[in-house]
This record gives C-alpha cells, structure tokens and sequence, in this order.
C-alpha cells in the first residue's frame, strides 16, 4: 500500500525529503515479510538497501569468537543497513526478524541517489554511522579488558552478559 509506505519512510527518514523524492521512494519501495528467525541479510553481504522496520523487530547480530552474538534490537520506525551505503563496504552485521516483522526495502542505487540530493539525510546516516563505530570501538575496549583482567570486574561487561547469555 503506498500511503503505508509513505508514511513509514517519511517516520524512519524524516521531513526533509521533497514530495518528489518522497514519491519516487514510495513507488519503487518494496514492502517484504520475515517470518521470526528469517535474516533480512547476512554480515558479509554486499549492501541491497535500506531497510525501514515497518512492524515487528529485528535484532543485529555479528559473529564473534565463532558464536553469533547480538549487539542490539532495533523496533518499527527505525532502519537498518544504513552502514553499507554510508561506507560503501560489506554488510557490517547480521540482522534477522525477533518476532514477524515487515520492512520497507528502498533499493541501495535510488537511496544514494536520494543521499546525494539531500545533504540532511546524508548527515543524519553519517551520524549514525559514526555512532556505530564509536560503540563498536567500545565493545572492542570491553573486551580487550575482559581479556586482560581475569576476575576483576569481569562479569559486569556487556559482552560478558551476552556471552553468559548465549551459554545458558
């Protein structure tokens, strides 16, 4: 349905978009169904799009140590794979449906189109990309400390929880 496409790209991408550029995402959108557990796409992979989280959830994963391990969840109303077109690398992570989940996918070639006309947008992915890095730099700190310290305040790192977790 197109005006629930507009709708959900205006919400994830925001109002700086023209009606043009709006209308033009809504057209060519796809709107795809994951069943729980069913990968939206895999780490590694070469970037398709951005994916807008229309209902459900999904959960970003990356492998680490040879286990899979969760990094975060992300709800309806927010987007995924914004790192891959932002940096021009493969897929960073990981990211499957928690519960049935429909998205939006906006084709990789017509979203660098709409991030070249709009430098807002452009911003906004830049920044969150910069967020990610930066979380990703302190996950690797934990962990490199972890590593370091053989009982000292071991447990209370998150990705010590996570790796508890993943065990249990």
């Amino acid at each position: 349905n197109e005006a629930g496409i507009k709708t959900v790209v205006h919400l994830c991408i925001g109002l700086s978009l023209s009606e043009k550029d709006l209308n033009d995402l809504a057209n060519n959108a796809t709107l795809k169904s994951y069943a729980a557990g069913e990968e939206l796409f895999r780490e590694g992979d070469e970037a398709d799009g951005l994916y807008l989280i229309q209902s459900g959830s999904v959960t970003v994963s990356r492998m680490i140590g040879g286990r899979e391990v969760v990094l975060f969840y992300v709800a309806a109303g927010n987007y995924v794979g914004e790192m891959s077109l932002v940096s021009g690398e493969p897929r960073y992570a990981t990211v499957r449906a928690a519960i049935a989940t429909e998205a939006v996918l906006i084709e990789a070639g017509r979203m660098r189109d709409i991030i070249a006309r709009n430098p807002e947008i452009r911003e906004e992915l830049d920044s969150r990309y910069l967020q990610h890095l930066q979380d990703q730099e302190k996950r690797q700190q934990l962990e490199t400390t972890f590593d370091g310290n053989s009982s000292t305040g071991a447990q209370s790192t998150p990705s010590n929880l996570i790796s508890f977790l993943i065990q249990q």
